[in-house]
């Protein structure tokens, strides 16, 4: 419970979030008098679904994942609008579509994102019947939303979101450097801790299966060597010193 109402503002990405909301609203208002108010709606949904893999946790390759996601929805969208009227059809290939989104978990996150948005396109289409033509023409729609989000996202240079998973590690190596300046009365204690915390967050699951995550952690067994090899020059140092001392007297 604790953990649920923590309010977590490193993990805010303000930039990214006034990103995707210019780029629907730039769509919003381009189709609106130019192609109607229900070919409008069906871009902006385009350009909402399309801007999440760059919003919901790391990726190496955000926009290929936007591009991605921008033909899931487009398919599933036209696919849920000619079905609709046929309620059976419908309601195995939801399932159908459901399933295959599910199993794209085991993929990594970026594959999880897409199949998410894919099905959301399927239910949120699938509630207005329409013939073929018409659907595909508001699938049109729905690619054209996606593809200025995924041209605006390109031109801006989205922020990556290893940033946060960079930061993360960056404390437990300040620690190391405490560490390093050999004093003898710092222990290694605070090192271990921050150590500890990065590793948790290199290994929680939206991290699954990212290659570009592995070489972070990798950094994170490195600290624990160097912090181990810390430690022990430390206590050889200040037994040096006390011998030094005790000598004296």
């Amino acid at each position: 419970m604790a953990s649920a109402a923590r309010l977590e503002l490193d993990a805010l990405s303000p930039g990214a979030a006034l990103r995707s909301a210019a780029g629907c609203a730039v769509v919003l208002v381009v189709a609106l008098p130019v192609t109607g108010p229900r070919a409008a709606a069906a871009s902006t949904v385009g350009a909402l679904l399309a801007s999440i893999p760059a919003l919901s946790g790391a990726r190496r390759r955000p926009l290929a994942a936007m591009v991605t996601t921008t033909f899931g929805i487009a398919l599933s969208s036209s696919i849920g609008s000619v079905t609709a009227n046929v309620s059976c059809l419908h309601l195995v290939v939801l399932a159908s579509s459901a399933f295959a989104g599910g199993m794209l978990v085991a993929l990594g996150d970026a594959c999880s994102v897409v199949g998410t948005q894919a099905a959301m396109a399927f239910v949120v289409f699938g509630r207005f019947a329409e013939s073929a033509p018409v659907a595909v023409q508001a699938a049109g729609y729905v690619a054209a939303g996606g593809a200025l989000q995924v041209l605006l996202a390109a031109a801006t240079r989205w922020p990556l979101a290893l940033r946060p998973l960079r930061r993360a590690l960056a404390d437990p190596y300040r620690a190391l450097a405490d560490l390093a300046n050999g004093d003898p009365e710092r222990s290694g204690l605070s090192a271990g801790l921050a150590l500890d915390g990065a590793g948790a967050a290199l290994t929680a699951p939206q991290t699954f299966r990212r290659a570009d995550v592995s070489a972070l952690r990798s950094l994170v067994d490195e600290g624990r060597r160097i912090r181990v090899e810390l430690v022990d020059a430390v206590d050889t140092l200040a037994g040096l010193l006390g011998a030094r001392s005790a000598s004296r007297q």
